[in-house]
C-alpha cells in the first residue's frame, strides 16, 4: 500500500515534484520529510518548513529556512524543498511557469480570512512572476460538509460561502474561497485543481485535526524540483 500520493503529474514539468505523506507513513516528522525526500527525489539539504501559526505570512525563500514563524514559502531556487504540515487545513501547491517559481501554503481557515494565498500571488508578482502562467494544486482538505462553525465566527466569512445547518451552526466552503481569491489575482479558473480529498472523510487515508478531536497527526506536504543525475 502506498504511503504517499504523488501530486508531480499535474503540473506536467517532469522535473517538478509535489506529494503528501499519508497517515500510514510512519516515523517523526523529520523522519517523515527525509523519506518523502527520498520518494520524490529531492534534495534533501535544501529543506524549508516553518512553525505554523496559523497566518497569512509567506517568505519568498532563496536558501534553506528552518523555524521562523510563517505558514508559506516561494522560491525560484530549484535547490529549495517546501514543506508544510496539515490534517484539515489546506495545502496549496503553486507553480508559475514562465519563469519557475514554486510554492507551498498552508492555508486553514484563519489563512483563508487573512488571504494568505493572495499574499502568496503577490510575492509571485514582486518576484517577476506572472498570475496568468500560475498552476495551483488545492491539495487533501476538510470538505465544507464538515467544515462547521457556530455563530462566534461564521461573520468572518463571506456570506456566499456559508450554508446555515438551522442550529446555530454554520458549514464553510473553504476552497471555494481559496479559489475565488486566487482568480480574483489573476489566476485563470483553468489552470486550479481540486484533488477533492476530504481529510475528515477518509479516515483511511488522512489524519484530521476535527474527526480525531485534535490529536496530533499530521500529513507532511512537500513541493521541490528533482535532484539532476
Amino acid at each position: 500500500m502506498e504511503d504517499y500520493i504523488d501530486l508531480s503529474p499535474w503540473f506536467d514539468e517532469p522535473e517538478l515534484k509535489a506529494g503528501i505523506s499519508l497517515r500510514n507513513m510512519t516515523g517523526s516528522n523529520g523522519e517523515i520529510r527525509s523519506k518523502l525526500t527520498r520518494e520524490l527525489q529531492l534534495p534533501e539539504n535544501g529543506m524549508c518548513s516553518a512553525i505554523q501559526t496559523h497566518s497569512n505570512k509567506i517568505e519568498f525563500v532563496k536558501k534553506r529556512l528552518q523555524g521562523q514563524k510563517l505558514d508559506g514559502f516561494i522560491s525560484g531556487n530549484k535547490n529549495m524543498v517546501l514543506t508544510i504540515k496539515v490534517a484539515d487545513c489546506i495545502p496549496i501547491f503553486l507553480f508559475e511557469n514562465k519563469i519557475g517559481l514554486s510554492g507551498l501554503i498552508h492555508s486553514g481557515w484563519r489563512g483563508t480570512v487573512g488571504e494568505i494565498t493572495i499574499n502568496a500571488v503577490r510575492v509571485i508578482i514582486q518576484n517577476g512572476g506572472d498570475p496568468a502562467h500560475i498552476h495551483a494544486m488545492l491539495g487533501p482538505s476538510i470538505c465544507k460538509n464538515h467544515f462547521e462553525v457556530k455563530n462566534d465566527i461564521v461573520a468572518q466569512f463571506p456570506s456566499k460561502y456559508v450554508d446555515s445547518n438551522g442550529d446555530e451552526s454554520y458549514r464553510v466552503d473553504l476552497k471555494e474561497m481559496v479559489r475565488a481569491q486566487l482568480i480574483s489575482m489573476g489566476v485563470n479558473a483553468g489552470n486550479i485543481y481540486d484533488c477533492e480529498l476530504c481529510t475528515y472523510c477518509r479516515e483511511d487515508l488522512f489524519f484530521s485535526y476535527r474527526r480525531d478531536k485534535g490529536l496530533k497527526g499530521r500529513m507532511i506536504a512537500m513541493m521541490g524540483w528533482a535532484e539532476k543525475d
